[in-house]
């Protein structure tokens, strides 16, 4: 399955809870997510990193979605509207 459609996928549920002070991370079995509230850019670098090793940016109705290279694994990141501003 695309990464356009994992997301596109998602429940309502899912979808209505996106929050700009959360990080979403979507496996093939799950959702998780983990408080951001505050948090400069370096710091979601740095969770990124940490949680997907190299990732690629990439835009989705309106949220930046961080894509890992490594793993099947990705993050949605409702506070960014443009991957520009995790650059």
């Amino acid at each position: 399955m695309t990464i356009e459609n994992r997301l596109n996928n998602l429940s309502p549920a899912i979808l209505t809870a996106f929050s700009p002070d959360f990080v979403f991370l979507v496996t093939p079995e799950k959702v998780q997510h983990f408080p951001a509230r505050d948090w400069k850019k370096e710091q979601y670098q740095q969770a990124l990193t940490e949680k997907l090793g190299t990732y690629a940016l990439q835009a989705w109705q309106n949220k930046v979605v961080a894509v890992s290279n490594e793993k099947e694994l990705l993050a949605i990141l409702p506070k960014f509207h443009d991957t520009q501003a995790l650059k």
